[in-house]
């Protein structure tokens, strides 16, 4: 999940999450790396490209369901349904 309203820099932001705890450890090019924008001017645009950036690759053949230093959950030749979305936390 990423949080609307965070810079993507900002230490305790999805992102930075992300690259200090996974990206920067594997050999990855950051072009391949996608992470939605919750800074975005439209969040629901954003949350429709990233879908249709998922669906011109060809869906999702490897999802990381959780990292953690005890546990990584992998799912490996499936079929993921992904949405991504806007909502809200707070009524």
């Amino acid at each position: 999940m990423h949080v609307a309203g965070i810079a993507r820099d900002h230490p305790e932001s999805y992102h930075s999450f992300m690259w200090n705890h996974l990206f920067k450890h594997i050999d990855i090019d950051p072009k391949n790396v996608h992470i939605l924008d919750g800074n975005a001017s439209d969040l629901q645009a954003e949350c429709d490209q990233f879908e249709k950036l998922i669906a011109d690759a060809g869906g999702i053949r490897l999802f990381i369901g959780g990292l953690s230093t005890l546990t990584v959950s992998l799912i490996s030749n499936t079929t993921v349904t992904s949405k991504a979305m806007v909502c809200s936390l707070y009524p």
